[in-house]
Formats: C-alpha cells, sequence, structure tokens
C-alpha cells in the first residue's frame, strides 16, 4: 500500500500510534499491579494475623513458669559439672579414689578400725579407732612412705592418749 497523506499527517499518525501504545502499555501495567494486590491481600492478612498470633504466644510463654525454673536447672547443672570435673581430675591421676583407699586402708596394722570415711574435694577423711599410739603412728608413717596422698594431716588430739584411743585424719590427694 502506498500512503499518500502528507509529511505533517504522517507525523501526527505516527505520533498518535505512540500515544495509544502507551496508554495501552500503562493500562496492562496498572491491571498486573491491580491483580497482584488483590491476589497479596489475604497473603498478607494472614501473615498479620499469624504475627500476632506469635507475639502472644511469645508474651505468654515468656511469663511462664519454665523459664523461672530455666535459672535453678541451670545452678543444678553447674553443681553436676564441678562434680564431673572433680571425677575427671580422678580419672586422670592415673588411680582411682576407690584404688587409693583400698591401698591406704590395706595398709591399717591390726590394732587399726577405720569407723568413717569421707571424700571432698580432693581430700579423704578417715576417722576410727587405735589400739595403741604406735599402732596410729605406724599407720602415718606407711601412708607417708606409700606416697599415694601429697599431704597428710593428723592433730595433735590424736597423740594425746597412749592405749585406745580415737583419732582422725586428712589425706589430701596427689596432684595429677
Amino acid at each position: 500500500m502506498i500512503n499518500l497523506l502528507p509529511y505533517e499527517d504522517k507525523k501526527e499518525l505516527e505520533l498518535e500510534k505512540r500515544r495509544r501504545f502507551l496508554v495501552v502499555a500503562l493500562f496492562g501495567a496498572s491491571v498486573i499491579v491491580f491483580l497482584g494486590l488483590i491476589l497479596m491481600g489475604p497473603i498478607y492478612l494472614s501473615l498479620a494475623l499469624e504475627k500476632r498470633s506469635f507475639l502472644r504466644e511469645l508474651d505468654s510463654a515468656s511469663q511462664a513458669e519454665p523459664l523461672q525454673r530455666l535459672a535453678e536447672v541451670e545452678q543444678e547443672i553447674g553443681k553436676l559439672n564441678s562434680k564431673l570435673l572433680l571425677l575427671d581430675q580422678g580419672a586422670k591421676r592415673g588411680l582411682p579414689v576407690s584404688e587409693l583407699l583400698r591401698r591406704a586402708l590395706g595398709l591399717a596394722p591390726a590394732g587399726i578400725r577405720i569407723d568413717s570415711l569421707s571424700f571432698s574435694r580432693g581430700k579423704i577423711f578417715l576417722g576410727g579407732q587405735a589400739q595403741k599410739r604406735e599402732d596410729l603412728q605406724t599407720f602415718i608413717q606407711a601412708l607417708e612412705a606409700a606416697s599415694l596422698f601429697r599431704k597428710i594431716s593428723s592433730p595433735v588430739s590424736n597423740l594425746l592418749k597412749s592405749v585406745d584411743l580415737k583419732f582422725s585424719l586428712e589425706l589430701e590427694l596427689a596432684a595429677p
């Protein structure tokens, strides 16, 4: 086809085509945006309600008793950890405390009777009776000679009587 329109009309016609294209393109874009907003509306509403629900749950959970009890549980865990550390140090020492006790009690002469035994923080406390002061001194010397313990403490009151005396000893475990 031959276009017989004058140059100015052709120019105006081309300008009109561009305007119409721009109007249709803007209308199409606005329709897409509008549909997107309509489709995203329910999702936004759902998320807003869910957020409100989570905030309500968080508020009620922070005021609940389990969080208050959490501090108590953490303290109990700390105590257990310190006890486990003590046991671990005993294991690194090479000999378990039970073996040390067995060896120490095996060194007791016939005149020694052990009545009490306790273990606390790297120390063993022995209490008992000795028939003679010499029996107790022999027991203490045997413990020192065995080198099972770093320090053996015997109060002076252990040596006041010479016969049928009650004694107490503090045995400090050797460092690992």
